[in-house]
């Protein structure tokens, strides 16, 4: 009996000690989504989108402010909003193009990880344009920014079309030798008036833009990483398979049942070497040409996977031709070369792009759909 009264006054007394500093919904200022970017002058601004909420409605306020860091800027938060700021609540961060233009722009967070009370788990968004487009238009097409981002990223993640960066994540991509960050894009498109994912921003060692990849792009890297679940889509155009004066009818689609992708590194001849080796399992989703499967799968196979190998490694000359390394090869190379890895650790993004990278795909059809 003593300790069911003890519990229940623990528990009055939490209630009550609630209670008193509580603050009421339409009296507080919620900021949702925050940006930093550069303006036409070079003065570093501060953007913030937040929900007011009412008595009889509620609406969406967006603002910029020049600071000159961020935890100057709360202060200045401050005096925009007519009721108490509520900080720290940030769902996405978004890093205009003309900041990531700028190397160690990263720095500018350092607040975010020395106060304690602040989150890790926002996340993190480029956009392809000048960031105060993204903060003033107002699109009633679509729900409220920090909304839609969230909502975009997280969705589009699971299907391996772009990635899933956290602000904690950027942290360990910025100071990780091995690999080199990449963050979730969204633009602009003016003719349908509204934000879209366009796919992913690859970034140097120092969070230097690099290079933009697309959905198709993306999800290979994904596989390569690792990071794909099972079900994402990829489509290819098969040689030879005649076509129309106005379609593409040389396609077909298939989604990923089950992967196996796996690199092994060597280091000769004054270089790294990777080897990837990715066995798939697919289930046809599309078929725009004539072809038994049944009879002759075994050649829609090979040409399959002869286009599959073929964008893996256009993909990857990319990379190098940017001296970026987002899937992580220097991880594979850390673990197996240390010792050569090391003295190039300093300068990956060289070393990564003079090495030597194979791949070898082999897909097997296990599902060819209902269609006879």
């Amino acid at each position: 009996m003593k300790t069911i009264i003890r519990g229940t006054l623990l528990l009055m007394a939490l209630i009550v000690g609630g209670c008193g500093d509580k603050v009421n919904l339409e009296e507080a200022a919620v900021p949702l989504a925050a940006g930093i970017d550069l303006d036409e002058h070079n003065q570093l601004r501060f953007y913030v989108s937040n929900p007011v909420f009412g008595e009889k409605h509620s609406e969406e306020q967006q603002y910029n402010i020049p600071v000159s860091s961020l935890r100057e800027s709360r202060s200045i938060q401050d005096a925009y909003t007519s009721g108490a700021l509520e900080g720290r609540n940030y769902q996405v961060y978004v890093v205009g193009r003309k900041l990531l233009h700028h190397e160690n722009w990263f720095k500018i967070l350092d607040v975010v990880f020395r106060d304690a009370r602040n989150t890790v788990l926002d996340r993190m968004v480029a956009f392809n344009g000048p960031l105060e487009e993204m903060f003033t238009v107002k699109t009633d097409k679509q729900p409220p920014l920090p909304v839609l981002l969230r909502g975009m990223i997280d969705s589009k993640s699971k299907r391996g079309t772009t990635v899933l960066t956290t602000v904690q994540d950027m942290h360990r991509q910025i100071f990780e030798e091995a690999l080199t960050p990449s963050l979730s894009e969204v633009s602009y498109d003016a003719k349908q008036d509204s934000f879209r994912l366009s796919g992913t921003a690859l970034l140097t060692h120092k969070g230097k833009y690099a290079t933009s990849i697309g959905y198709q792009e993306s999800v290979l890297m994904n596989l390569l990483k690792k990071d794909a679940t099972k079900g994402v889509s990829l489509s290819f155009s098969i040689p030879g398979e005649p076509n129309s004066d106005f379609f593409s009818l040389d396609k077909v689609s298939f989604s990923v049942r089950d992967i196996k992708t796996k690199i092994k590194s060597s280091y000769s001849g004054d270089r790294f070497h990777f080897l990837i080796r990715m066995k798939v399992s697919a289930a046809m989703t599309e078929q725009l040409f004539t072809f038994d499967i049944q009879e002759h799968a075994d050649i829609l196979e090979r040409k399959m996977s002869q286009q599959m190998q073929n964008q893996l490694e256009k993909l990857i000359r990319k990379f190098q031709k940017h001296q970026i390394d987002p899937v992580g090869f220097g991880i594979y190379a850390r673990a197996h070369q240390y010792r050569h890895f090391k003295s190039n650790e300093d300068n990956w993004g060289d070393a990564f792009s003079h090495a030597d990278i194979k791949c070898n795909v082999s897909i097997k059809i296990n599902s060819m759909g209902t269609i006879k």
